[in-house]
């Protein structure tokens, strides 16, 4: 059963006279208890999405249609007191710099107690013991003296896990990671990928990782999304996505990947940059970019087609009746 599921989601931002279509009309699914994972280059519009479940799109950005449904309830339709009660309780969000997310005049224990207290109504004491424990279970030592501390006290990947402490205080149904481990060193890296996996499934928690890096996604995450510009590009299963890629985007950035099974001289790399969101290219977005684009491309968008157990791309390549 899904857990959370978009619908045709659309956010869009109105600057300076022209719409900017951040996200535009993506279908994405995590399943209760499963990881999925949603891959792009940056500017693709994969924080946007992540804002725009948690109901903080910036202005002058909006949600303009589509379905947010969480439970099979629509969070499009809360008002803004709702959303704050769901925000913590039933759905987190980690997101990639802590050291800007922390209030820096608060201790990192206080900060955590007052998730616990608005959530679930539990007293000072209590919620200093439940602070105190988690992060005792993200792994932080000396937990109890640490709580005391303030976020410029604190090492990246111990500030990190901080903010893993908070989002899970409450035991939501859902966590959402964004780039958690930009801004750490590969060893760090590797120490908070394996805190998210562990507590995730002790907790029963479902996990939506975004991410640019297809390493993290290989390690974590039951199913892939590919975005581009905006848009869905491919979604599958991840070893389906990893053994038989089917969009020319997919395959771009797989290649780039350095593997130590293959010897290569040079990686290949996508030619171009993403497009400005504010002027898309007609037809595929991707075509600008793209090695095996026709002249359909440069007319119409592709649908998405299903090629595979539960595998969908939208690529003229794969359309019905064969274009290509």
């Amino acid at each position: 059963m899904n857990l959370l599921e978009l619908r045709e989601l659309k956010t869009y931002f109105n600057t300076g006279g022209k719409v900017v279509r951040a996200v535009d009309g993506i279908n994405l699914t995590v399943e209760r208890g499963k990881t999925a994972g949603l891959v792009g280059e940056a500017g693709c519009g994969k924080t946007v999405t992540a804002l725009s479940i948690m109901g903080l799109v910036p202005p002058p950005g909006k949600t303009v249609a589509g379905e947010i449904l969480l439970e099979e309830e629509n969070l499009l339709g809360k008002n803004a007191w709702e959303m704050a009660k769901i925000r913590g309780r039933k759905i987190s969000i980690v997101f990639q710099e802590p050291l800007s997310c922390l209030n820096p005049v608060l201790r990192v224990g206080r900060q955590i107690e007052e998730a616990i207290r608005l959530h679930q109504g539990l007293g000072q004491p209590e919620a200093r013991e439940k602070a105190v424990s988690m992060l005792d279970l993200v792994g932080i030592p000396s937990p109890r003296v640490r709580a005391r501390d303030y976020a410029h006290q604190l090492s990246g990947g111990m500030r990190q896990r901080v903010m893993i402490a908070m989002a899970l205080s409450c035991h939501p149904s859902l966590l959402i990671a964004d780039e958690p481990t930009t801004a750490l060193d590969v060893t760090i890296q590797a120490q908070i990928l394996e805190l998210l996996q562990g507590l995730t499934q002790e907790l029963e928690t479902a996990l939506l990782l975004i991410t640019h890096d297809f390493g993290i996604v290989a390690k974590l995450c039951d199913r892939i999304s590919v975005m581009y510009a905006g848009k869905i590009v491919e979604s599958a299963p991840a070893r389906s996505i990893f053994k038989h890629p089917r969009h020319p985007y997919t395959r771009g950035l797989l290649n780039a990947i350095p593997r130590i099974d293959r010897d290569v001289h040079r990686l290949e790399s996508i030619s171009g940059v993403i497009p400005n969101p504010a002027d898309l290219p007609a037809g595929c977005i991707f075509h600008p970019r793209c090695p095996e684009h026709e002249v359909i491309c440069h007319r119409e968008y592709p649908a998405v087609v299903q090629v595979g157990t539960e595998h969908w791309v939208s690529c003229w390549k794969h359309a019905p009746g064969g274009v290509f």
